[in-house]
């Protein structure tokens, strides 16, 4: 131990001694002290640390390992290289913070490593010496770690006598870089496999990248069923070979775990009644249900229309604690004298929902990029991140052509592309108006896990642009309709958060700084709010 003279810390007791991080709550603490269980699987709504929960439980993996006089070797997989980088940076985070603060010296000789198909375009600052290993031309670095992994010692520039490390990678990088270094054949190397954003990654890469894990070696399985899933282009509803049914490949990670464990609610309610389901396992579920991200408003919100389902009573930090919503800070906004443009960046108002008449767009709504053109004017936005959300990428090119120097990159993307981040205002572009088209695209518009993630992003202001259309739609395919529901009930729990009204009625053009083309005939428009 570092603190001679002291007595033995566990893991910890150094994360409630720093001044800087927080204490896990109970639900995370639950779930990072699973050290028994072979599977510990997290659910983490947004907001709620699901990240924090698993950068922790690998470091006290690892430490109590250490601390033990042994060695660990981990792999972290994640679906994007977007989400690998963030729990990399999370978990090499709390280990500078451990080391610097608490003199947590076991965490020093733990190596972070991040496994690379190719040198640019996946970097990420750390704080600590994460070492960065391109298994296609670093073959030196690759052999290095092959020496590591047999267990010989080296003396190298590189990872001088190290064993204890982590390797960060997606599904593809962590298997090619284990099967670089044995020369294209599989070995059973790592004590510890840990899956973050597991909602979006399929069974088949979870086995391929769990592949090269021990017997006896632990899993942790973290993400959100409620969030985005994989996307699937095999129409698996038709496929009548039914063994490939059996095996479940089209399931998320997420969803495959819940399967074992006996739950049948899945995403946007599909039944898997034909899949035989081993009952003499259990897999411990753990649920998060405190964001720190989202404000009250919003997240009973989303408890009611979608967290209630899984008996998760998802809820703001602030409302156990009343006493802190005076130190969340309030938006930086600028008065424009437009009663319009004021009502809906009202700073006291946390959710504000335009509806319009237009009837008559499809993937693109130029009518809903002029009125995101008037709203980020007044926002400081040197103060305030801003994200623009939007179903679809002509929506997301016309966005971006005409708000052009306004935004900078990454402002703007797809729900898709928004998984996993937040931002302190988000705007959500509905797009789709044409009935028709929304009709034919029911299944992607009105996907329940894609509004959750839109909705959920943020943190002090929360924007909504949709039709009237989108809200009355009625879906002609009954498997459509409890999914456009939501989009009903969304505007029920707003419209009724009021007077029962809409807080202001108008012309759209009220809220257009500049004029849009084409512009719709029908252009009326309401404007509802939350305080």
């Amino acid at each position: 131990m570092s603190n001679d003279g002291e007595t033995n810390h566990g893991y910890l007791d150094f994360v409630e001694s720093s001044p800087s991080l927080d204490y896990p709550n109970d639900r995370q603490e639950r779930f990072i002290t699973r050290q028994e269980d072979d599977f510990a699987i997290l659910q983490g709504p947004p907001g709620t640390g699901k990240s924090l929960a698993l950068a922790h439980a690998l470091l006290r993996a690892s430490y109590d390992r250490m601390n033990d006089g042994g060695s660990i070797r981990a792999l972290v997989v994640a679906p994007s290289h977007r989400a690998v980088n963030a729990i990399l940076k999370k978990v090499d985070e709390f280990k500078y913070t451990l080391m610097a603060e608490e003199g947590c010296d076991e965490l020093d000789s733990l190596r972070l490593i991040r496994a690379l198909s190719r040198d640019r375009g996946y970097s990420v600052p750390t704080k600590t010496d994460v070492e960065r290993v391109n298994y296609n031309t670093e073959k030196s670095k690759v052999e290095d770690l092959k020496r590591d992994l047999e267990g010989q010692q080296q003396l190298s520039n590189w990872g001088a006598g190290a064993d204890s490390f982590v390797i960060f990678g997606t599904p593809s990088g962590g298997n090619r870089i284990i099967k670089k270094a044995f020369d294209e054949t599989i070995r059973p190397t790592f004590d510890l496999f840990a899956v973050d954003e597991a909602s979006m990654m399929t069974v088949t890469d979870f086995l391929m990248s769990g592949s090269s894990t021990k017997d006896g070696a632990r899993t942790l399985v973290v993400g959100d069923h409620r969030q985005l899933s994989p996307i699937q282009k095999h129409d698996w509803e038709r496929e009548d070979r039914r063994t490939i049914r059996e095996l479940v490949p089209y399931l998320s990670v997420m969803d495959l775990f819940r399967l074992l464990s006996g739950e049948d609610q899945f995403g946007d309610d599909e039944q898997f009644d034909e899949v035989e389901v081993p009952t003499s396992i259990e897999y411990p579920i753990d649920r998060l249900e405190i964001t720190y991200r989202c404000d009250e408003e919003v997240a009973r919100i989303l408890r009611k229309l979608v967290y209630a389902r899984d008996g998760v009573r998802y809820r703001s930090f602030t409302e156990d604690n009343p006493h802190l919503r005076g130190h969340r800070d309030p938006l930086a906004v600028n008065k424009t004298g437009n009663k319009a443009l004021d009502t809906v960046l009202n700073p006291d108002c946390p959710i504000s929902i335009i509806v319009h008449q237009d009837s008559e767009s499809q993937q693109s709504n130029a009518l809903e990029a002029g009125i995101v053109d008037s709203l980020i004017t007044p926002i400081d936005r040197s103060e305030e991140d801003i994200g623009i959300i939007t179903p679809h990428n002509a929506q997301r090119g016309r966005l971006i052509d005409s708000l052009g120097s306004k935004v900078g990159d990454g402002v703007v993307d797809t729900v898709d592309r928004f998984q996993g981040s937040e931002r302190d205002v988000i705007i959500l572009s509905s797009t789709v108006s044409d009935p028709d088209y929304i009709r034919r695209e029911a299944e992607f518009i009105l996907s329940p896990n894609r509004l959750n993630v839109a909705l959920s992003r943020m943190k002090k202001k929360l924007i909504v642009i949709v039709s009237e259309r989108l809200i009355e739609f009625i879906p002609s395919h009954s498997d459509d309709y409890d999914n456009a529901r939501l989009w009903k009930m969304l505007f029920s729990e707003v419209s009724s958060s009021g007077d029962g009204g809409a807080t202001l009625q108008g012309d759209v053009t009220d809220l257009l700084q500049n004029s849009v083309s084409p512009m719709p005939l029908d252009t009326g428009m309401e404007i509802f709010t939350v305080r």
